[in-house]
């Protein structure tokens, strides 16, 4: 597999994860990222954050969606 492409969403909870994804996303630096899926299959490597939206920035239940690009090897666990 050359390139994997990821897309998440999620609640805007201010998580140390959100704060790397979104610092990352207006950098545009890569960062090692360790994904579980639905399925318990944990993919591991570098990405980068090709988009980053979320619906408000005030809401308690704000949400965000992003979409990660590898930028490199990556491994399934």
């Amino acid at each position: 597999m050359r390139k994997l492409e990821v897309s998440l969403n999620g609640l805007c909870l201010a998580s140390p994860g959100e704060v790397i994804l979104r610092r990352n996303a207006f950098t545009g630096a890569a960062f090692e990222a360790e994904l579980t899926l639905e399925n318990e299959t944990v993919i591991l490597g570098p990405f980068i954050a090709t988009e980053l939206s979320s619906d408000s920035a005030v809401s308690e239940e704000a949400t965000f969606a992003a979409k990660l690009l590898s930028a490199g090897p990556i491994s399934l666990v």
